[in-house]
């Protein structure tokens, strides 16, 4: 698959998993770090470059992945539209898709990916987001539609009404977006919540608002698209390699 970049966001220190001395992606699911499960993914994509944004403890994955992939660092960890900002540098001059997908994710399969570009591109969408239909949404953010089925924005939990917390559709964190429409939005991502970070969630208002072209490919694979966050979710991982 040509003229996509895979953008991995890999900078996370796993406080939650009691990671102290190694980032997230490095801690061992069988007997490889979770990082190489979605690096051979995005390999057997086709993807013309993938780029890790990387934090503490980048040196490890360095170590590990050497010149499989491109690196730029992300020395505060201040949110995922912060995350992709400092890549900006890498993809300012690419004109294709960029497919932006969370580290922590390990089991994405090629076939969601392929769906998710190949939707971008025949469709000529600037925007399209992996979603899953869930019984429980649990904590996960929400995709609200407008009564046409629009794409109108992402709400996370803890901003949602109490309707939109009766929404069954989550956003995964894996997104491919028109590297230009990408480009042009992503400054206007703003740090104005609690946590004052940046978040990539905010980017699809952003582009709703001015028009652009935004869809999702849902996905009843909740297993596949599971991010790791907790020590339960990392004993469920390490059982489905098993």
């Amino acid at each position: 698959m040509k003229n996509i970049t895979s953008l991995i966001l890999a900078a996370g220190k796993g406080t939650r998993l009691n990671c102290t001395d190694r980032p997230k992606v490095m801690l061992m699911i069988g007997d490889k770090p979770m990082i190489e499960y979605q690096v051979k993914t995005m390999e057997d994509l086709g993807a013309d470059r993938i780029i890790l944004v990387i934090g503490f403890r980048g040196d490890l994955i360095k170590d590990y992945l050497k010149d499989r992939v491109e690196y730029v660092e992300q020395k505060e960890q201040l949110g995922t539209g912060h995350a992709v900002m400092m890549a900006k540098e890498k993809i300012k001059d690419f004109d294709g898709y960029v497919l932006i997908a969370p580290g922590d994710a390990p089991f994405l399969t090629l076939e969601m990916l392929n769906s998710l570009v190949t939707k971008c591109e025949g469709r000529d969408l600037d925007g399209c987001i992996l979603s899953v239909n869930l019984k429980d949404p649990l904590e996960y953010g929400r995709i609200v539609r407008d009564e046409s089925n629009n794409v109108l924005r992402i709400v996370e939990k803890k901003d949602a009404t109490e309707e939109q917390l009766k929404i069954k559709e989550i956003n995964t964190g894996v997104y491919c977006f028109k590297a230009k429409a990408l480009l042009e939005n992503l400054d206007l991502i703003s740090n104005n919540n609690v946590q004052k970070e940046y978040y990539l969630t905010d980017l699809i208002e952003i582009m709703n608002k001015k028009g652009l072209k935004l869809d999702t490919v849902i996905t009843d694979d909740f297993e596949h698209t599971m991010g790791i966050n907790r020590p339960e979710e990392l004993e469920r991982a390490r059982q489905i390699v098993k």
